[in-house]
């Protein structure tokens, strides 16, 4: 266990519960803070890019929109091109090629990791269930991803979660992220009203505003936890990136500062224990 997970999990077991919703919280904030400052000192260039390269999931988990309706991909061609034009606006943080789906489960994916290393200078990192995960295709994609978190969900079994972890212990770039209710000891957003949560404090100055996402749809949505894609920006099939992203940036200035005019802004909580979902 390395010395950052000894530090989280001592603060998950032993600190009044409102106090670590708060602190990770704080934290989460100050590090998009200096990391941004760092990577663009003023420029309104994005901290993190996340790209839904396809709508496809093959879990239906508690804590996501995921109803597995129509499919949408980004085809190869339109996601080199979305890459081409991050490089334009200077983008240098971290890029995902996920939001509400399952990546290994576009048959893509390689070829479009291997373009983002290519062209961008950036880290990238990937969320996945790990159902489609085994210790040669972990290692295959070892020089592209880095940082690799295998989420655990039920059902799974105690050999397979046996099996997930020990890539932990092969590949210093996997770590795990157990979302089972009984092992989960990390904290949850409400996904802007999605999910009643538990013990939940209210998001007032956002760490999430600052990054772009855009759905498998095309749709450049406003943040990560806009689950049902209702505050869209604009769409990469109809104007740029560099266009979208400007569009807003009045409105991302004022949700940084606390200023929340949006519903889901007003409704945005973190927490640790889910109630029900509210959809």
């Amino acid at each position: 266990m390395t010395n950052k997970e000894i530090l989280a999990r001592t603060i998950m077991e032993y600190i009044p519960t409102k106090q670590k919703v708060y602190l990770h919280h704080a934290l989460e904030l100050i590090n998009a803070k200096v990391k941004r400052f760092y990577l663009y000192g003023f420029n309104d260039i994005p901290l993190n890019c996340n790209i839904e390269i396809t709508s496809e999931c093959n879990r239906n988990c508690i804590y996501c929109k995921r109803k597995n309706n129509k499919k949408y991909i980004i085809g190869i061609d339109t996601f080199k091109s979305l890459i081409n034009q991050l490089k334009d606006m200077g983008f240098k943080g971290r890029f995902a090629p996920v939001q509400f789906n399952e990546p290994f489960l576009d048959k893509l994916l390689y070829e479009r990791l291997s373009y983002v290393k290519t062209v961008l200078k950036c880290s990238i990192i990937v969320y996945t269930n790990g159902d489609f995960l085994n210790h040669k295709k972990v290692k295959r994609f070892s020089h592209l991803i880095d940082d690799l978190r295998i989420t655990l969900h039920n059902p799974i079994s105690k050999d397979r979660v046996a099996y997930l972890s020990s890539l932990k212990e092969v590949f210093s770039f996997v770590s795990i992220l157990d979302m089972r209710e009984s092992k989960r000891r990390f904290i949850l957003n409400n996904l802007g009203g999605s999910l009643e949560i538990e013990k939940g404090i209210k998001i007032n100055h956002c760490c999430h505003i600052n990054s772009l996402y855009i759905r498998a749809n095309g749709d450049v949505v406003l943040c990560c936890n806009d689950v049902f894609g209702k505050y869209i920006f604009g769409n990469i099939y109809e104007k740029s990136l560099i266009s979208i992203w400007n569009s807003f940036s009045k409105l991302r200035m004022e949700i940084s500062k606390g200023q929340h005019r949006l519903k889901i802004c007003k409704n945005c909580y973190n927490g640790l224990e889910i109630k029900k979902k509210r959809y």
